[in-house]
């Protein structure tokens, strides 16, 4: 929520990128496949690049597009 509440996507949302604390408090890391979306104001389109097909929305693997949507 709050990186779409910036305009940003995330676009690789997985479990080796979610860090828990000892308080089991989670938080998301690895921000470097991140977008920002105000070049189009609801969708991002990726030019190509590896990107994490097993953890990938359906609309990002047919299409390359990616929203907020997207990253959950």
């Amino acid at each position: 929520e709050y990186l779409s509440s910036k305009g940003f996507v995330h676009r690789d949302v997985a479990a080796r990128n979610i860090l828990v604390n000892g308080k089991n408090s989670c938080k998301i890391g690895d921000f470097g496949l991140c977008r920002n979306l105000y070049s189009d104001s609801s969708l991002y389109k990726s030019k190509g690049g590896r990107l994490p097909l097993k953890w990938m929305s359906p609309e990002a693997i047919r299409h390359y597009e990616f929203s907020a949507q997207s990253d959950v």
